[in-house]
């Protein structure tokens, strides 16, 4: 009988066990087999280390006396992805840096080394790297060159299929924004000479039309210029998609009469032919292709905007157009027919001549009358007159 109760006794605990087993996982079983997203989504974050080596600069500087070791501040400096720039992060003093959380996939490197004593420099890592998080990229030298002091610049020409200008969109390149200048101008930040890469154009919030990526070639940013590249933006579903162009004059600064020649470029992403066109208020082209003009400067003080555009010749509609525009400087050529300051002279020709001129160049002409010429003109001006005047 007492080993009867011990066994219902037993029996009882394992039924009242076997239902708590059942209404615990009945209650809470799913949750325990659910897909944890942010588990496996750290399964799957990967980093990208290395250090900043500055030696080069530094060894150049001593020569140039532009920067010293104690002047590279890395905590001002800036390490991030291109394809992520809110992937970043701040070197140490020695100049190493890790970027945490980057997730499974190929990324360029940017490192944006500034200081406020010295120049700013950038660095693109000519080779993307590759992040896995089962096997990260082993740590990587990016080394800081003279050459990449970053002091170039370039400016882009924002249309839409219409031809209008786009304004309010947002324009990066290494990860930096461009600034909008207007009429759908943008400058770029800072970079160095020969930089290369992509631009990223994203179109204004709620706008209808659709983004672009432009590739930048080496030659893009130069020296002392401001090159000008443009791109139209295409609505939201269209599949034809715009051509681009590139210009860059050899000077932009030219004295009247001067003839002056502009490189171009112009690439359609669908192989569709272009027609090209040049267009100026004022001067004259002498030549014009789609790789190239000459243009003639008017012989006074003036500033040119001179334009390249290209049309697509295509059955795909729309059918688009890009543009892109350069500023040139005209400095007149001091001539017979080129004065354009304030000439007050007044030339009274009765056998005596007696001429003031205030002529606005520096007068080198010579003078040549029946009578006998006097010349009390002063001369204020900037140009040089080298033409030969007759009374």
């Amino acid at each position: 009988m007492h080993k009867n109760n011990n066994l219902k006794r037993f029996l009882g605990i394992c039924t009242l066990s076997f239902c708590a087993f059942v209404f615990f996982f009945g209650s809470f079983g799913c949750s325990y087999w659910e897909y944890d997203s942010d588990d496996s989504a750290n399964a799957q974050l990967g980093i990208i280390s290395g250090v900043i080596d500055v030696s080069q600069i530094v060894a150049a500087s001593n020569i140039q006396s532009s920067v010293k070791a104690s002047d590279v501040d890395f905590s001002s400096s800036l390490v991030f992805l291109e394809e992520i720039a809110s992937l970043s992060a701040r070197p140490d003093l020695n100049g190493k840096f890790a970027i945490k959380d980057v997730p499974d996939g190929t990324y360029y490197l940017i490192v944006r080394l500034s200081s406020p004593l010295a120049p700013s420099y950038k660095v693109r890592m000519n080779s993307p790297l590759q992040v896995s998080s089962s096997s990260p990229p082993p740590p990587t030298t990016v080394i800081v060159k003279p050459g990449d002091k970053a002091d170039s610049f370039i400016r882009i020409l924002l249309v839409d299929h219409l031809g209008n200008p786009v304004n309010s969109a947002t324009v990066t390149l290494w990860g930096e924004t461009f600034t909008h200048e207007g009429d759908g101008v943008y400058l770029s930040p800072a970079m160095p000479v020969g930089a290369i890469g992509r631009i990223f154009v994203a179109p204004p919030p709620g706008s209808s039309l659709q983004g672009q990526t432009l590739t930048i070639a080496t030659g893009t940013f130069v020296v002392t210029e401001i090159p000008s590249l443009g791109t139209a933006l295409s609505p939201v579903g269209v599949k034809n998609r715009p051509p681009s162009v590139w210009i860059r004059p050899e000077k932009f600064e030219v004295s009247g009469g001067d003839l002056l020649k502009i490189h171009s470029t112009a690439v359609d992403p669908d192989s569709d032919e272009l027609i090209p066109a040049w267009t100026a208020r004022i001067g004259t082209f002498t030549q014009s292709g789609i790789d190239h003009a000459i243009w003639q400067a008017p012989n006074f003080n003036a500033t040119a905007t001179i334009a390249f555009a290209v049309t697509e010749k295509t059955s795909k509609l729309p059918v688009f157009q890009a543009k892109a525009q350069v500023i040139i400087r005209v400095i007149a050529a001091k001539g017979p027919d080129s004065d354009t300051g304030s000439d007050t002279g007044t030339a009274t020709n009765t056998g005596t001549n007696t001429n003031t001129n205030t002529d606005t160049g520096s007068d080198t002409s010579t003078a040549t009358s029946t009578g006998t010429n006097t010349d009390t003109g002063s001369d204020t001006g900037t140009a040089t007159n080298t033409g030969t005047t007759t009374d």
